[in-house]
């Protein structure tokens, strides 16, 4: 499917930018805050669906432990799930 296409080539790309060295957190996240608000809504929602998957696995090692421990304490502020209202 064209949108599995797409979104496997945005993970490859940001996958490809944190990998560099000295990539640039704030640089990312001002790009974000740039972007229109609805936008910036749903990609929340997106970034919720990744801490409810990571809060969901089951097997990790100590390199991802830290990130599946507090996406299962962020998931819990979510009791009706990952989801952000499209307005």
């Amino acid at each position: 499917m064209e949108s599995d296409d797409k979104a496997r080539a945005v993970v490859q790309s940001f996958s490809d930018w944190v990998n560099g060295m000295g990539h640039n957190n704030q640089a990312f996240v001002q790009a974000v805050m740039q972007e229109h608000r609805t936008l910036q809504q749903q990609m929340f929602e997106v970034m919720l669906a990744c801490i409810d998957a990571w809060a969901k696995t089951e097997h990790y090692d100590a390199r991802n432990e830290f990130t599946i421990t507090k996406c299962r304490e962020i998931i819990q502020l979510f009791p009706g799930g990952p989801r952000a209202p499209f307005i």
